[in-house]
């Protein structure tokens, strides 16, 4: 019982934490789709605020092919050293963006590789 109410108050501090984290933070899967993003993120991009369900999102075209380099890169178990994105537009403003990806350990339903 103790070990269970732990792992839920890590949980739920770390959920708190990703939410108010001040850098966008994204789960995508290898090929771009993106499954779930935090607060900051969603002004970043101009989505919507994350709730279950939501759907549509995507990283803006011109990044998608060094985005996926990066992904193939950490796949291989390569470097996870960001890439930087100049002028990127989004909503009509230019942007700079900077990405960094990791992989994440497989859940019971994923198998290795699916999201970072």
């Amino acid at each position: 019982m103790e070990l269970g109410r732990t792992v839920q108050s890590s949980e739920a501090r770390l959920r708190v934490l990703i939410e108010t984290a001040p850098v966008g933070i994204v789960e995508s899967d290898t090929d771009g789709h993106v499954r779930w993003w935090n607060r900051a993120a969603s002004q970043v991009f101009a989505w919507p605020e994350f709730t279950d369900g939501t759907a549509g999102s995507s990283f803006p075209e011109a990044t998608l092919p060094e985005l996926r380099d990066l992904w193939s890169a950490v796949l291989r178990g390569g470097s996870v050293d960001g890439r930087d994105f100049v002028d990127v537009e989004i909503a009509g403003k230019l942007r700079v963006l900077s990405a960094s990806a990791a992989l994440l350990a497989p859940t019971g339903d994923e198998t290795r590789g699916s999201s970072h």
